[in-house]
């Protein structure tokens, strides 16, 4: 039997606007009823309390949320052929009266994967409820039906990569097309010798419509070209993407093209130190407004092991101006976060590792257009206890679920 438990504090405190507060607690409680080589069956029961103040209709309150799960997964052909699936349930209580109708749903997700030799491939299906819940997204805005298939072939210093997926997703607050299709395809090609830059390009097409009425909707076609150099101190990677879309309705149909220039890097100057830099730019153009914007983006990471395996400290600094010709666009936001990591681990010795992190961030952002000024800052405090994976055990160092 394996017991995991996870404690989270967040403290959030905003100024200017007012501030969304949210302390969480939660944990979980997992074992396999049934374990072989071949065979794994696993029961998972999580429970969280959550507070939220005016994020949505069904999160305005203390409130608590529960979730049973039941997974097996079976390795048909050992690493060759393996298919896994899970039957998921939640249940929202807003402690409030007997009458009150608290959500309650299902879920349920497979995936079938396979690899034979330089060829593997994986098809996934993912349906969820209306009310179903997660602890990551209670807001219950997940897709509610996903389909997803993926594939990848290697060849030498070549790999051809395909995806395709579909997506049906009900939106809040739509009564007249409440239901949203998006499909969406993407090819990517890999080349890479060692000693040599890599070179990378995708094609992606994509297109969203309203199931209630097909003239509503949008198509994109989008292409990139990059590349990279890897050294043993430094790597750099430039890249150039640009994306045309068309947005159609009954009272007008829009074409935006928008092109992007990015480059990022990572710098290990030291053992234990490392930078990582940042910087796009983009362009857009509209059709409809006749208007060309664009956005300016930099940023500087970085991390720094002042105690290994003990202590690190990380850093971001980030500045993102965007404007148009015509004025009526002009903000500049600038951010900084930090964050302190403590392991435990060597001041406490039990079979559990255990962490401890303080972190925060500072944002200002300012409106030319408009002549104002909003600032913002949070501080977050993060307590972590869980198995380690040698205790886990191989078959139990990570399932992902809902």
């Amino acid at each position: 039997m394996h017991v995991l438990c996870m404690v989270h504090l967040f403290v959030c405190l905003m100024l200017v606007k007012p501030a969304v507060c949210t302390a969480t607690e939660s944990g979980s409680f997992s074992f396999d009823v049934f374990n072989t080589e071949k065979v794994t069956m696993r029961v998972t029961h999580q429970e969280g309390i959550r507070q939220y103040v005016a994020t949505s209709p069904l999160l305005d309150e203390d409130a608590s949320l529960s979730r049973e799960s039941a997974s097996i997964e079976t390795r048909l052909d050992r690493e060759r052929l393996i298919f896994t699936a899970e039957l998921s349930q939640s249940m929202f209580n807003r402690g409030t009266s007997e009458n009150t109708c608290d959500p309650q749903d299902k879920a349920w997700k497979t995936r079938l994967t396979g690899k034979d030799g330089k060829f593997s491939w994986g098809f996934s299906v993912n349906h969820m409820g209306p009310a179903y819940m997660t602890f990551s997204n209670p807001s219950n805005g997940a897709q509610r039906s996903r389909y997803v298939f993926d594939s990848a072939i290697d060849i030498g210093p070549s790999v051809v990569s395909l995806n395709v997926l579909r997506n049906r997703n009900y939106l809040d607050g739509y009564e007249l097309n409440p239901l949203v299709e998006t499909k969406s395809g993407t090819i990517h090609y890999t080349y890479a010798r060692p000693g040599a830059p890599k070179l990378m390009t995708s094609y992606s097409c994509s297109t969203m419509e309203y199931a209630q009425d097909s003239d509503d909707g949008s198509t994109s076609h989008a292409i990139s070209l990059g590349t990279a150099f890897t050294r043993p101190t430094w790597s750099l990677e430039p890249s150039y993407a640009i994306k045309k879309a068309m947005e159609k309705s009954c009272a007008y149909t829009d074409e935006i093209d928008t092109s992007v220039v990015k480059i990022t890097g990572d710098l290990k100057p030291v053992e234990g130190v490392s930078f990582m830099p940042l910087f796009s730019f983009s362009n857009t153009s509209r059709s409809d407004f006749r208007a060309r914007s664009y956005t300016r983006q930099s940023a500087l990471s970085s991390r720094l092991r002042l105690i290994p395996g003990t202590l690190d400290i990380s850093t971001t600094f980030a500045h993102v101006n965007s404007w148009d010709i015509k004025g009526s666009v002009d903000t500049t936001t600038v951010c900084a976060e930090g964050q302190v990591e403590l392991s435990l681990d060597r001041f406490i010795s039990t079979s559990m590792t255990k962490s401890a992190s303080l972190g925060g961030h500072v944002k200002r952002t300012r409106d030319r257009a408009s002549d104002s000024s909003v600032n913002e800052w949070e501080a977050c405090a993060t307590l972590v206890i869980k198995p380690r994976p040698t205790i886990l055990g191989a078959v139990q160092t990570k399932i992902y679920s809902y």
